[in-house]
C-alpha cells in the first residue's frame, strides 16, 4: 500500500514538474525570439487575491463584448500583475470576453485543491452585441482556468450550457472537473452544469421545473452550494456532495436564509460545533454588506455585519483567509469604478460583529473599469524531481539560439538565492 501511495505522489510531482519545465522552456524560447515575457507567465503570489475585471478604461462599459482581465493584488491592495484574458483564438483555446455592464457575471473561484482559478466568459469578438441572447453554437460559453503558475487554459467552450442566456461563473475541484452556472432568461437553457476541461458539451444537473437564476457557485466541505435570486432558495446545497448527473427533485436544499445574496464563504471556527459553523455572505441590497451567520443547534443565526461604503447595492465578490478563529475577508463591488474592500473578524464563532463595523477600502478599479468576482490566488504544491529528490530547482535561459535548462541541487539552490 505504501508503494502505491509513493507511486501516486511521484506521478503528481512529475506532472507539476513537467508543467513548470514547459513554462520555463516557453520563457526561454521567448528570450531567443527577442519577445517580451507575457504577463500570464508570472506565477501567482502566496496570500494574494485575484479579481475578475472588465474594461480597459478607454471607453464606458456597455452591453457589447469587452476585454476581461485577472488582476492580482497583495492583501494590502497593491497591484501585482494583470493577466489579459484572450480576445483572439489560439489553437484549442477560445476567446474569453464579457458583457461590460453586467454586474452579475464574472464570478471567480479557487479550486478545491487550491491550484487554479475558474472563470467564465464568451467566445466572441470584441464589441459583439447580444452576447447573452446568442445560442451556444454561435457563441460558445467558455470556462477558463488559470493555474498557479499563471498559465491560462480556455479550451472548454460549451455549446449547450447557458445557451441564449448568461454564463456567470464556475467552480472546479481539481482543474479538470467543472461545475458551471448562470442566469435563467426566458427561452434559455439555464441550470447548473457539469463538464470536464476541454469538453464542448455538459450535463445539466437541475430537473425541469426547478430552473432558477443562479448567482454564485462553490463548494465547501465537499458539498456544492449556490446562491439564487429565487426567494425559496437564496442559499442552498445542490444535491448531495459534488453531483455530476441529473438530480432528483428537489435538487436544492435551502439553508433557510432570506436575502439578496451573491458570493459566500463557509468556515469551521469552533472545535465544539460540528462541521462548517460560520457563514460569511454578501448581500447586495442598499442596506446590505458582509453578513455573518453562526450555525447554532443546526440553524443559522445572524451574527452582525460589516458595511461596505458606496457599494450602491452592488456587492458581488467575497473570499477569505482563516487563521484560527480570525477571518480576513475581501469583498468586491461591481458598480462602475468598483472597489476592493477588506474586513477582519476576530470575534470567532457565535459572536456578533460589533455594530457599526465597516470594511476598509483597499483600491478601486479605475475609470471605465469594473470589478466582478474575487478569489484567493492559487498556490502551487511543492515540486521535487521524482528521479532525483535532491534536484528540484530549474532555470531556463537562452544561450545563442539554444534553450538551456539547468537543474540544481537543494544546496545549490540555497547558494544561488544568496548570490
Amino acid at each position: 500500500m505504501r508503494s502505491v501511495k509513493v507511486s501516486a505522489m511521484i506521478a503528481t510531482r512529475r506532472t507539476h514538474l513537467v508543467a513548470r519545465l514547459a513554462l520555463a522552456a516557453s520563457l526561454a524560447a521567448a528570450l531567443v525570439a527577442g519577445t517580451t515575457t507575457p504577463a500570464s507567465a508570472a506565477a501567482f503570489g502566496a496570500s494574494n487575491v485575484v479579481i475578475y475585471r472588465v474594461g480597459t478604461g478607454s471607453g464606458s462599459l456597455g452591453s457589447p463584448a469587452t476585454a476581461a482581465f485577472l488582476d492580482e493584488y497583495t492583501p494590502s491592495g497593491t497591484l501585482v500583475q494583470t493577466i489579459a484574458l484572450p480576445t483572439t483564438v489560439s489553437g484549442a483555446n477560445y476567446r474569453v470576453v464579457a458583457k461590460g455592464d453586467d454586474k452579475s457575471e464574472g464570478a471567480l473561484t479557487r479550486s478545491g485543491d487550491t491550484a487554479s482559478l475558474a472563470f467564465t466568459g464568451y467566445d466572441a469578438a470584441l464589441a459583439t452585441t447580444n452576447l447573452n441572447g446568442s445560442t451556444g453554437t454561435a457563441v460558445r460559453r467558455v470556462v477558463g482556468l488559470a493555474s498557479c503558475d499563471g498559465v491560462l487554459d480556455t479550451t472548454t467552450g460549451l455549446t449547450d450550457a447557458q445557451s441564449k442566456t448568461e454564463i456567470r461563473g464556475a467552480y472546479s475541484t481539481d482543474g479538470d472537473s467543472l461545475w458551471v452556472m448562470g442566469d435563467n432568461d426566458s427561452g434559455g437553457s439555464a441550470g447548473i452544469w457539469y463538464t470536464t476541461k476541454g469538453d464542448s458539451t455538459s450535463t445539466n444537473l437541475i430537473p425541469a421545473g426547478e430552473q432558477v437564476s443562479h448567482r454564485f457557485l462553490s463548494a465547501f466541505g465537499g458539498q456544492l452550494y449556490e446562491t439564487s435570486s429565487s426567494s425559496s432558495i437564496n442559499l442552498a446545497k445542490v444535491g448531495s456532495g459534488l453531483p455530476t448527473s441529473l438530480l432528483s427533485t428537489p435538487a436544492f436544499t435551502s439553508e433557510g436564509l432570506s436575502g439578496s445574496f451573491y458570493a459566500y464563504h463557509l468556515a469551521d471556527l469552533s472545535p465544539s460545533a460540528p462541521g462548517l459553523d460560520t457563514l460569511y455572505i454578501v448581500e447586495d441590497g442598499s442596506s446590505g454588506g458582509i453578513l455573518k451567520y453562526s450555525r447554532v443547534a443546526g440553524t443559522w443565526v445572524a451574527s452582525g455585519k460589516a458595511t461596505v461604503a458606496s457599494s450602491s447595492g452592488n456587492i458581488r465578490g467575497l473570499t477569505a483567509t482563516v487563521t484560527g478563529s480570525t477571518v480576513k475577508l475581501f469583498a468586491t463591488t461591481a458598480q462602475s469604478n468598483g472597489a476592493l474592500f477588506t474586513y477582519t473578524d476576530a470575534t470567532g464563532y457565535n459572536t456578533a460583529i460589533p455594530a457599526a463595523s465597516a470594511a476598509t477600502l483597499l483600491t478601486s478599479a479605475g475609470t471605465n473599469k469594473g470589478f466582478r468576482g474575487v478569489a484567493l490566488a492559487p498556490s502551487c504544491p511543492p515540486v521535487e524531481d521524482p528521479i532525483s529528490p535532491a534536484a528540484s530547482w530549474f532555470l531556463a535561459t537562452a544561450v545563442g539560439g539554444a534553450i538551456l535548462l539547468v537543474a540544481t541541487t537543494r544546496s545549490n539552490r540555497r547558494q544561488a538565492r544568496v548570490a
